[in-house]
């Protein structure tokens, strides 16, 4: 009963970090923030902030990661095709739309594209391709894609995420169709 009190009381303070690093990025530039500053919106110790973190980039990834994860258990067993998965995608990053407006308008959107380079080349292995290719290819393929994501998702947060996630895998469902037809259980 311990550990799942201690496991639920780091999920609160990593929570507590992640949404007090959002609040201050909407009103102050990224790199000007301070881990003091973070720790103290979250109402916890520094010591509590290194506890669970590196650094304030590594409270940016890993929310990323987690959305991605939650992404990544969205998806049912049987296959699913290309418009279903971009959609399911579109719907998942909604559901986080201030984390994703307010890291797109801050000086740290790259870290969205790094992360989304490595979800891919993970979610990758889960993918059918229509293609064969060697690894080398294949690494450059993701990169590829995941560039041209990353700027389809950065343009929708910069609009104010307007369109439905309906709207947004119909803009790109084609575009992926050339090489994925998608995922194995």
């Amino acid at each position: 009963m311990s550990n799942s009190y201690n496991e639920e009381q780091k999920e609160l303070t990593r929570n507590s970090i992640s949404q007090a690093l959002i609040l201050l990025a909407k009103n102050k530039d990224y790199n000007k923030i301070s881990v003091s500053e973070v720790a103290n919106k979250a109402g916890v110790s520094r010591m509590a902030f290194y506890r669970n973190y590196d650094s304030l980039e590594d409270v940016v990834k890993c929310q990323i990661r987690e959305i991605n994860n939650k992404y990544r258990n969205s998806l049912t067993e049987e296959d699913v095709d290309n418009f279903n998965l971009t959609r399911i995608y579109f719907e998942t990053l909604r559901q986080e739309q201030d984390f994703f407006i307010t890291i797109f308008k801050s000086t740290s959107a790259i870290l969205i594209l790094s992360e989304l380079v490595e979800f891919l080349e993970s979610f990758s292995e889960k993918l059918v391709c229509n293609i064969e290719c060697s690894p080398k290819y294949r690494s450059y393929n993701i990169k590829f894609l995941a560039g041209g994501l990353f700027n389809v998702i950065r343009s929708w947060c910069n609009g104010g995420m307007i369109e439905s996630a309906d709207e947004m895998a119909l803009l790109i469902c084609d575009r992926i169709s050339s090489h994925i037809v998608g995922v194995s259980s």
